[in-house]
């Protein structure tokens, strides 16, 4: 979603992240109480400190791009991943480690299977380190899918894009539609600033019969269910 378009749908997008036109019970509780929820969370110190000693690590290396995940989306990603509590976790890409450490916060059992496109190796692995028995590294994303497919068989998928590059963009976008045909979550980042990342959300969007979308042009969230009519809200959170 462009700067524009946020601007001139910001009234609705408002009203509808207060609930007002949602007439879902899943989507209510879903919108109020996990996207724009208030209320402060035991991990929330705990990814802040992490978060500030990535940024650290980001100026002493001289780093300057990409950007590092904001503390409310890491925030906002320890609570989508509370909610649905997933045990196996794909994330394809990561910056510099915060956004996998928030997922992994909620549960000392989950596991991850990660594509690696670290923006800095060396801060992902300091920021990872009491976690790295839970995550399984793959140097492509067909690699980490593969593998996570195995290990997940036919549970539910829960699966956090992150950075997908243009060379796998293609491959990626025909798994990632496949899941409209399964029960799913897809948390989708960056859909403002990576232009293949927005692109894979619009296909999956385009391919799904059943299930709730969530986006505030930032993130989005997909929640495939089939106990869920087909639904896109368009928010502010």
């Amino acid at each position: 979603m462009g700067k524009i378009r946020r601007y001139c749908t910001a009234l609705t997008r408002y009203r509808k992240s207060k609930g007002f036109g949602i007439h879902s019970p899943f989507a209510f509780h879903f919108v109020l109480n996990v996207l724009r929820e208030k209320s402060a969370y035991y991990a929330y110190a705990d990814i802040a400190e992490r978060r500030n000693e990535a940024r650290r690590m980001k100026r002493l290396l001289k780093v300057r791009k990409p950007r590092m995940i904001s503390e409310k989306s890491a925030r906002m990603m320890f609570r989508i991943a509370n909610y649905f509590n997933p045990k196996m976790i794909l994330q394809l890409g990561t910056n510099f480690g915060v956004s996998a450490y928030s997922t992994l916060r909620v549960a000392s059992d989950s596991r991850m299977w990660l594509a690696s496109s670290q923006a800095e190796p060396e801060i992902a692995l300091v920021l990872l380190q009491n976690q790295a028995d839970r995550i399984s590294v793959s140097g492509s994303c067909g690699e980490a899918v593969d593998d996570y497919i195995a290990a997940v068989g036919d549970g539910k998928r829960y699966v956090v894009v992150n950075r997908v590059t243009e060379a796998e963009a293609v491959s990626v976008e025909r798994w990632l539609v496949s899941l409209a045909e399964t029960e799913a979550v897809v948390v989708v980042r960056n859909l403002q600033h990576d232009e293949v990342v927005a692109r894979l959300w619009r296909a999956l969007l385009s391919r799904l019969t059943y299930g709730m979308a969530f986006t505030n042009g930032k993130m989005g969230v997909a929640v495939i269910e089939k106990k869920l009519p087909r639904q896109t809200f368009s928010l502010w959170f």
